[in-house]
């Protein structure tokens, strides 16, 4: 309950933070783009809790805090913030080079996200659902991070509706991220039990 109360507030601040520069005189960069982040992120959390509750009543496999001592490992945290840091370099190269309003620069963007995905969940995931977690997880915070990318770009074109623009990014890219994330996570975690199951020695 305290988790969810917290991933709340966050949703909640970074909502307020956004409304608060929409009804000032003018755009707040700063303002606007930390409150699309702080409500990418709380978004993120709630879906991978609603994700694990979900788990956990279905009696599927063990859910995100349960089943286990500290829920994710030292190891696994680690794992989620170099791939959200991943994500967040590989998507700001990419958009040196590529337009991600365009159709090829949104699909190199997704193989960018995906990529990372894959390999949290080849790496770290010992089931399906630690393969969609740890993908979730990683990507849709690294969307929460390109947040500041997608604020650059209104701030750059200079558009009247900078408020809307990076509030809405704040939703739409952890979102899609995370369910980019989450899904190669799955197949990360597929492609390592396969190989493994392919070796009689493993």
């Amino acid at each position: 309950m305290r988790s969810v109360g917290l991933l709340l507030g966050l949703v909640v601040a970074g909502a307020a933070a956004a409304g608060a520069s929409a009804l000032a005189p003018g755009p707040d960069p700063t303002l606007v783009t930390a409150g699309a982040g702080l409500l990418g992120s709380g978004i993120v959390g709630l879906a991978v809790l609603g994700i694990d509750r979900a788990v956990e009543r279905r009696r599927i496999a063990a859910p995100f805090g349960r089943g286990r001592a500290d829920g994710l490992s030292n190891a696994d945290r680690l794992a989620v913030a170099l791939g959200s840091a991943a994500v967040f370099v590989r998507v700001g190269l990419l958009h040196v080079v590529a337009d991600p309003l365009r159709i090829d620069g949104a699909v190199l963007t997704a193989l960018a996200v995906s990529t990372i995905g894959v390999a949290l969940g080849y790496r770290t995931a010992s089931s399906r659902l630690d393969g969609l977690r740890h993908g979730a997880l990683a990507c849709g915070l690294g969307g929460a991070l390109c947040v500041s990318l997608a604020a650059y770009d209104a701030e750059k074109v200079g558009s009247g509706a900078f408020d809307a623009l990076v509030a809405g990014s704040g939703v739409v890219l952890p979102v899609s991220f995370g369910l980019f994330g989450g899904l190669s996570g799955v197949a990360g975690w597929w492609l390592a039990d396969w190989l493994s199951g392919a070796d009689p020695l493993a």
